[in-house]
């Protein structure tokens, strides 16, 4: 199946997705509920078969084109009805109630805008999955040949470059540096450079304002004026952000159990055990997330680890952490050799070098969030992977 169908030993990635499950199921030996832990394997071992039959269904380049196409359009459309959705709701003068928004105490703060969900969970999980998108409307619009086809994927790009700042996601850091990786590996003419160094700066905007919001409040930002004084003074908030508690808690879990972890799957369980409530109450603000008051004096707020790489080493330790590691680092050197070795406007060139550039960007967005759990970043993997099959040399 591995040889004929999916190639998995050529690509030298059949190893780490064998090791990467066996290394994470060590951690059981500490599990407080080896339930949860079976649950959180199994789901591993579902993406990874998921991996192994999109590949085998992208199995031509034909069939590699039809499918990210109709992905790109289903895409659009979701960002075409996120879009509406909020001009609606402005139109309305009723930002609060509409279901496919979220508008609370941290947005009317830091954002002053609802953000769009939809029907994800979150808007952190509809940005990851338009960021999948992004790469495979960039690839396809780079492959078309048809100058109205062309026009209506470029159209689906901008849609959903504006869509995904509508989400007020802080991974839009690692969505931006993706677009900018493409653009610096693969874009050619003015056009492109006026793009790429705008998606730089902005992306380094982005990750400065993250990196700051995830340690301090700050927002709401305030200008007062002293006339008297002849002053102006910014007031900002520094008080430790929500976002600031998983590293540190997840750090006390790596001491206690640095080489196989604390369990796959029993973060939440291990959360109460490894933070400092007194100082949870002293230091951090709850302006912004009201909701979290009582269950901090309650001692009861647990939280997923929100990163893939603290999130997998606490759980599953250095042995866990090596595992995942591997498996990310083998796709990095399988992509990257693939995208080298391909002519300049192959379909293997661009889908392979799309597809790198989107792994980059989500490695970014994994300091934050734990990308390894969704489906279309498994996805995205496999459109990657399935490009191996087209010839090097071949045209689009």
């Amino acid at each position: 199946y591995f040889n004929k169908k999916t190639m998995l030993p050529g690509t030298s990635l059949g190893a780490p997705l064998i090791l990467m499950p066996v290394l994470f199921s060590l951690s059981f030996i500490n599990s407080v509920n080896l339930f949860n832990s079976f649950t959180e394997l199994a789901g591993l071992i579902y993406l990874i078969i998921l991996l192994l039959l999109v590949i085998s269904v992208l199995s031509t380049p034909e069939s590699l084109k039809r499918i990210l196409s109709i992905y790109l359009l289903i895409g659009t459309a979701i960002c075409v009805t996120g879009l509406l959705c909020f001009c609606l709701a402005y139109l309305k003068g009723d930002m609060i109630n509409n279901p496919f928004l979220r508008y609370t105490a941290v947005e009317s703060m830091a954002h002053h805008f609802p953000r769009i969900k939809l029907m994800f969970e979150t808007p952190n999980m509809m940005l990851t999955y338009l960021h999948v998108v992004l790469v495979f409307g960039i690839a396809l619009f780079m492959a078309e040949k048809k100058n109205n086809i062309k026009f209506l994927f470029g159209t689906c790009i901008v849609i959903i470059v504006i869509t995904a700042f509508f989400t007020g996601s802080r991974r839009f850091t690692g969505f931006l540096l993706s677009f900018f990786l493409i653009l610096s590996w693969m874009g050619k003419g003015k056009a492109a450079s006026i793009f790429k160094y705008a998606s730089f700066l902005a992306a380094i905007s982005f990750f400065i304002i993250s990196v700051v919001t995830s340690i301090w409040v700050v927002f709401p930002v305030k200008i007062a004026r002293d006339d008297a004084k002849k002053n102006i003074m910014l007031e900002a908030n520094y008080a430790y952000s929500l976002h600031y508690i998983q590293p540190v808690a997840s750090v006390s879990m790596i001491r206690k159990h640095p080489i196989i972890g604390v369990g796959l799957g029993t973060y939440n369980a291990n959360f109460r055990k490894n933070v400092d409530w007194e100082w949870l109450r002293s230091d951090f603000d709850f302006k912004a997330y009201p909701e979290y008051v009582k269950p901090v004096e309650n001692r009861t707020l647990s939280f997923d680890p929100h990163s893939v790489f603290l999130g997998f080493f606490a759980e599953t330790g250095i042995l866990g952490l090596t595992g995942l590691l591997y498996f990310f680092g083998s796709y990095l050197v399988l992509l990257f050799r693939a995208f080298r070795s391909s002519t300049d406007g192959s379909l293997r060139k661009l889908v392979s070098g799309c597809v790198l550039a989107g792994f980059i960007g989500f490695l970014l967005n994994g300091i934050t969030i734990d990308i390894l759990s969704m489906r279309h970043f498994w996805f995205m993997m496999a459109a990657g992977i399935a490009a191996l099959n087209i010839s090097p040399h071949s045209k689009c």
